[in-house]
């Protein structure tokens, strides 16, 4: 937690070649987070190439953004379950011909499950699944940003507020940081160290509007505490501070408590 003391963000060092984009992939849940992180970023001097999923009102997100950043570029991709796999491939065309260097992906934890298919070749027709759509995101951006170093790959997801329904099924989190290091660990071990992999977690608190407190982020502080966290030192972050305050305190409640207070709280350990 004290970490946030001495860090200093490295987002600036994307900040480079001509044109520097950043892509921005959001899913409904997760949409106004997603703009309040376009915006922050053109404010930065990014280009910006959004892909939204399954979204009802990114008309009117686009045009605030454009109309604030007219000196800045705007690509917007919008899927839905109808044409997804044709929108998905206008946008990983896009992809290729910009300057790549900072991937961020926003999703709600409801994507993440042991059912949801990871291992398909392409997006299905007829649906567009989050979880599908970052695995091909991944693939098609992997080897622009390995060409464009120093860059970035960050996933965020709001897996702290979900639980498993049953032993049977993964935690979310659990999957997405073991996915994120082990992804990590293969870009060092062939070379591309310039390629930082990051999986952020919070609090399902990212539409607030209203200031924030200790159990609460409002939405622009959370976003930007997201971007301030880029280049810590770990695959697994969480970005604002009183949601790793909670994660701290819950801990130190069950590490004190006894193994029979711990079961009965948390039914599946």
């Amino acid at each position: 937690m004290f970490w946030r003391l001495a860090h200093s963000s490295s987002l600036d060092s994307y900040h480079h070649g001509e044109a520097p984009c950043a892509l921005i992939v959001y899913t409904m849940r997760t949409e106004l987070l997603g703009a309040d992180m376009c915006n922050k970023l053109l404010s930065r001097g990014f280009d910006v190439l959004v892909i939204t999923i399954n979204t009802s009102s990114q008309s009117s997100l686009q045009q605030p953004l454009r109309a604030s950043h007219p000196d800045r570029k705007v690509d917007w991709f919008t899927m839905n379950a109808e044409d997804g796999e044709t929108i998905s491939q206008l946008a990983f065309e896009a992809i290729h011909t910009k300057n790549l260097t900072l991937v961020v992906y926003c999703s709600d934890s409801s994507a993440w499950s042991k059912e949801t298919p990871m291992s398909r070749s392409s997006i299905s027709p007829g649906s567009v699944s989050p979880s599908e759509l970052f695995v091909e995101i991944q693939r098609a951006c992997l080897p622009i940003l390995v060409e464009h170093t120093p860059a970035s790959l960050l996933l965020v997801s709001n897996t702290l507020t979900s639980f498993p329904e049953s032993r049977e099924k993964f935690h979310p989190s659990i999957y997405l940081e073991a996915f994120v290091s082990t992804l990590s660990q293969e870009l060092r071990s062939s070379g591309h160290n310039g390629v930082q992999v990051m999986y952020m977690d919070y609090y399902d608190t990212a539409n607030n509007d209203e200031t924030s407190s200790i159990v609460s982020a409002q939405r622009a502080d959370l976003s930007e505490s997201i971007l301030r966290a880029v280049g810590r030192h770990s695959t697994h972050v969480i970005p604002f501070w009183s949601d790793e305050l909670i994660v701290w305190f819950v801990w130190l409640i069950l590490w004190i408590l006894p193994q029979k207070v711990v079961r009965r709280l948390v039914p599946y350990p």
